[in-house]
C-alpha cells in the first residue's frame, strides 16, 4: 500500500471549502483520523487541481509545476474529516507555522481551572455544565452531538476535541457526526442570509 500525505496547506475558509466541493457533487473520503494517519491512504474522490501566478502566461496543471522526486504522480483526493481539520487548523496562524502560545491540546486540561480568579462564578458555571449535560428529554447521545455541532460553529478547537471524542466513546459515527455538523453549516448560512434582508432594505431605501 502505497501511503501520502499532505504536502500544501491552503489559506482558503475550510468549511466554505469543503461545501464547495460538495456542492460540486464531490464525495469526500472522511476515513483519515490522527490515529490512522501514518497508514492509511486519504479516499475520497479525485482532485485535478490546477495553479497560476502573477505574469504566468496560464493556467498549469499542479503536476507540471511541481513534481515527486521519486517521480511518482500527484493523488489529490477529497479527504473531508472537516471536523479534524478545523481542530488542526486552529493550531496553526494562516502561514502555516506554529502558534505554540495558542491552541495548545494541553490546555484542554487546564479547562477546570477556568474559575481560578473567579471561584464562586467558576463553580457556578460548572454546576450549570452539569445539570444541562445530564439526561433529560435529550438522551446524552442528542446532546453531545448538539455539542459537537455547536463546537464546529463556533470554532472551539477545545470543545471540538472533548466532544468529538465524546460522540466517537458513546458510539456515534463519523457519519452522523459529519451530518450534525453540516446542520450546523446550514444554519449558520441560514443566520447571515437572514440578515441581508437589512441590507436589502438599505439598497430600496436608497433606490427610493
Amino acid at each position: 500500500m502505497t501511503l501520502y500525505k499532505a504536502i500544501f496547506i491552503g489559506l482558503v475558509d475550510l468549511k466554505a471549502f469543503h461545501e464547495s466541493l460538495v456542492n460540486i457533487g464531490c464525495k469526500p473520503g472522511n476515513n483519515m483520523t490522527m490515529d490512522n494517519k501514518e497508514k492509511t491512504c486519504v479516499e475520497g474522490d479525485s482532485l485535478n487541481v490546477f495553479v497560476t501566478w502573477k505574469g504566468a502566461k496560464k493556467t498549469y496543471r499542479l503536476d507540471k509545476v511541481i513534481g515527486d522526486s521519486n517521480g511518482k504522480p500527484f493523488a489529490i483526493r477529497f479527504g473531508g474529516n472537516l471536523v479534524n481539520a478545523m481542530h488542526k487548523n486552529m493550531t496553526k496562524i494562516r502561514k502555516g507555522a506554529p502558534m505554540e502560545e495558542y491552541y495548545e491540546k494541553k490546555d484542554l486540561e487546564d479547562f477546570e481551572n477556568i474559575g481560578e480568579y473567579a471561584p464562586i462564578l467558576g463553580q457556578k458555571y460548572f454546576d450549570y455544565y452539569s445539570d444541562v449535560m445530564e439526561v433529560g428529554k435529550l438522551s446524552e447521545r442528542e446532546k453531545s452531538l448538539i455539542a459537537l455541532t455547536v463546537a464546529a460553529t463556533q470554532k472551539c478547537p477545545y470543545c471540538i476535541d472533548a466532544y468529538t471524542n465524546k460522540c466517537l466513546s458513546l458510539g456515534i459515527s463519523r457519519e452522523e457526526m459529519m451530518e450534525a455538523v453540516h446542520v450546523g453549516a446550514a444554519m449558520t448560512a441560514g443566520i447571515v442570509l437572514a440578515h441581508s434582508t437589512q441590507m436589502r432594505k438599505i439598497i430600496k431605501k436608497k433606490e427610493m
